[in-house]
């Protein structure tokens, strides 16, 4: 497997932490959604990796595990879930990252400023989850205005600003 760049093992029953994937560095896109997963080890040696899609399983783990190891990360899908824990500023190690789908976990704790330094960053859900909104006051760039906040999805594009 060590020259595989795009791996597609979605709507499967694996159930396994997938440790044996954790040594490809070639991978650029891993797709593992809606599977029964309930942990998966964010390996430091998946530099290339830039698209990683998790969504509908049951991982049930901190959000903080080796996230600082995806450098290369644009689109990191972590929907329905069950991660736990605050967004850990290291989230910031992600500076590529434009979309990032954390809805529907148990995340608590204020968003941290951390994520909204990600100049990329086109489309953030957070909803579903325990956060609180404090972070968004005074955040202007998408058109959002605090008033319009309701908790649910905060996702920006190039089109209107705001969706």
């Amino acid at each position: 497997m060590s020259k595989i760049k795009k791996l597609d093992l979605s709507s499967n029953k694996l159930f396994d932490s997938m440790l044996h994937l954790g040594n490809s560095a070639s991978f650029t896109y891993l797709n593992l959604s809606q599977n029964e997963l309930i942990s998966f080890p964010f390996s430091h040696s998946w530099t290339n990796l830039e698209v990683l899609d998790l969504t509908e399983n049951k991982i049930n783990q901190e959000i903080s595990v080796n996230l600082d190891g995806l450098s290369s990360m644009k689109e990191l899908f972590l929907s329905y879930n069950y991660f736990s824990g605050t967004i850990p500023n290291k989230i910031r190690s992600l500076a590529r990252l434009e979309t990032l789908h954390l809805d529907h976990n148990s995340l608590h704790g204020t968003i941290p400023d951390d994520v909204l330094s990600l100049v990329r960053l086109r489309e953030l859900k957070l909803s579903h989850n325990g956060q609180e909104r404090q972070c968004f006051h005074g955040y202007f760039q998408c058109g959002l205005d605090t008033f319009d906040y309701q908790g649910g999805d905060v996702c920006c594009n190039s089109f209107n600003g705001k969706t």
